[in-house]
């Protein structure tokens, strides 16, 4: 092909996508933010794919650390863990509440915990939550 019919393509195609970025930023499009209402409420499920062999999950508050599943005898493994945080309010500190539901078990266990937690679960899968 000749230069100037490609030097010409190019010149096209260079318009077509400066026409299509103007035509973009002509047209309006308003944005709201919503307002956050308290308290804020996070829901998080995890459960084991096998109830009958149950999943791990270990929870670090500061410099301690609390074990379900990874030693039978010690610590025994869980169905389900549900996990709820709660802000009550701006910059208060988030609540922690944790539901385990352990393997030969029918009375779950509760932790009620402020400030941040981490956790870590293993042979779990998350099965709801409220997240978007």
């Amino acid at each position: 092909m000749p230069r100037s019919v490609v030097s010409c393509a190019r010149l096209m195609r260079a318009g077509i996508v400066v026409l299509a970025c103007l035509v973009s930023a002509a047209i309006p499009t308003p944005v709201h933010a919503d307002d956050l209402t308290f308290p804020q409420i996070i829901r998080l499920r995890y459960e084991a794919p096998d109830q009958r062999v149950g999943g791990h999950f270990t929870i670090w508050l500061d410099r301690d650390r609390l074990f379900h599943g990874l030693d039978a005898k010690l610590y025994p493994p869980v169905k389900y863990v549900e996990v709820t945080h709660i802000t009550p309010t701006p910059g208060s500190p988030m609540i922690s509440l944790i539901e385990i539901m352990s393997v030969g078990s029918n009375i779950p266990e509760y932790y009620h915990v402020g400030g941040f937690v981490r956790l870590k679960v293993s042979n779990m899968v998350l099965k709801s939550t409220n997240m978007r």
